[in-house]
């Protein structure tokens, strides 16, 4: 029913829904934007999973010069590619190797891309949306003791509307559409980029060994984004 408690924004669930089933269907779009979107990832991978030869002169698998030189690592490029390659090479009949090889690493990246969109909303909103209390206390320990999370507090409204708003601008935008389901060294980079801030803006209020493995993680992280990319902010 409109307006119900137990689902303030249906409409925003409904377009963000239909926003990730267009980013689901730019993944099979055979287009490309860039040649740097097979050779910063496929193209390595494929060189490594499958082999073959790997010169400038006569080559069906070209690795970059920054690859081949070691001014990016090739690790990250691997999981991208590589992971879905060697679940190909192991899983699928040989006939169907191109398509398979072209949509897997775009689907990998569509469901990282999910994650990414709820990290964004965190960064503006923190990890949990506000709750108003319902009743008493009394009312409140007996939810406590069912085990309940819907009996005695609900979910702010206007809150959850909020979040669902800067879901859905960031779902509409045109690079998380398409950008963000394609294998650029960039869209990684961003993504590394929306953890990390997830980390620097996460609540610094605990206790210190929970500190200390945080700074570990920014600190894993900034590498890591400086390895696929090093242009990394």
């Amino acid at each position: 029913m409109r307006g119900s408690t137990d689902d303030p924004c249906p409409r925003s669930k409904h377009i963000y829904w239909i926003l990730l089933l267009v980013r689901f269907v730019f993944i099979f779009c055979f287009g490309y934007i860039h040649p740097d979107e097979f050779f910063q990832s496929p193209s390595v991978a494929s060189s490594v999973v499958f082999g073959g030869v790997n010169t400038q002169n006569n080559s069906s698998n070209i690795i970059p010069w920054e690859f081949r030189e070691g001014q990016r690592c090739i690790v990250f490029p691997m999981i991208v590619s590589g992971i879905p390659f060697k679940l190909i090479e192991a899983l699928i009949n040989h006939e169907y190797w191109s398509y398979s090889m072209l949509f897997a690493p775009r689907l990998l990246l569509f469901l990282v891309s999910i994650v990414v969109d709820e990290c964004v909303v965190r960064i503006i909103y923190g990890e949990q949306p506000s709750y108003s209390l319902e009743g008493s206390t009394t009312s409140l320990n007996r939810v406590n003791e069912e085990k309940s999370n819907t009996l005695g507090k609900k979910i702010d409204p206007v809150v959850l509307h909020q979040r669902y708003t800067v879901k859905l601008l960031y779902a509409s935008l045109w690079p998380t559409l398409l950008f963000h389901t394609r294998t650029f060294s960039n869209t990684l980079e961003a993504f590394v980029l929306v953890w990390l801030v997830v980390l620097c803006c996460g609540d610094h209020s605990t206790s210190n060994d929970k500190d200390r493995l945080k700074c570990i993680a920014i600190g894993v992280l900034s590498a890591v984004g400086l390895f696929v990319r090093f242009t990394f902010p």
